[in-house]
């Protein structure tokens, strides 16, 4: 991704933009009919958080800070994997492929820390560790008469969306200019 960071006036605070291509997702492992099932969620995401940093003051070349803000995700790209079907359920078993119901934009706070180290006469290079907790739901309720055929949504019984959210630690590597 990209980031920059726009110190504000001399106090140690900073807005930090960034643009972030983030991959998420989740795995999990079931029982049915005494077959067992894993089911592999993939999500891809365009995210723009934006950060309100505090760089504390330090006399040598390396800077820890703290941040946090909001964050918005873009929904690039949905799918679902499943592993572990009897060749026996034939028809009836669930395919591989993209997840209809998926809501196109997730909203979070994002916070955590890290730490700059001075390189060379500009640069810096800086380590994060950050939680983001995701706010939206992740997918829609379906009607009834919105299913397309062959297509896979994650709804109940009653066509509501399941209750899923995005939240996600993340160790962050970059490079300031």
């Amino acid at each position: 991704g990209l980031m920059a960071e726009m110190p504000i006036g001399e106090s140690g605070f900073a807005v930090q933009p960034e643009v972030l291509y983030v991959m998420k997702g989740g795995k999990g492992d079931f029982t049915v009919e005494g077959y067992d099932i894993t089911v592999d969620l993939k999500q891809d995401y365009v995210e723009v958080p934006v950060l309100l940093k505090y760089n504390i003051p330090t006399e040598g070349s390396v800077m820890p800070a703290f941040f946090a803000g909001p964050v918005v995700g873009f929904n690039v790209g949905s799918k679902v994997e499943w592993d572990g079907i009897p060749a026996e359920a034939g028809a009836d078993a669930p395919e591989d492929g993209d997840i209809e119901n998926n809501k196109s934009v997730d909203f979070g706070i994002t916070f955590g820390g890290g730490v700059g180290m001075v390189v060379g006469e500009t640069g810096r290079l800086t380590f994060d560790l950050r939680y983001t907790l995701g706010m939206t739901q992740l997918y829609d309720d379906v009607g009834a008469g919105d299913y397309e055929e062959n297509g896979i949504y994650f709804t109940d019984d009653n066509d509501a969306a399941l209750d899923f959210k995005n939240s996600d630690i993340r160790l962050m590597v970059g490079f300031f200019f």
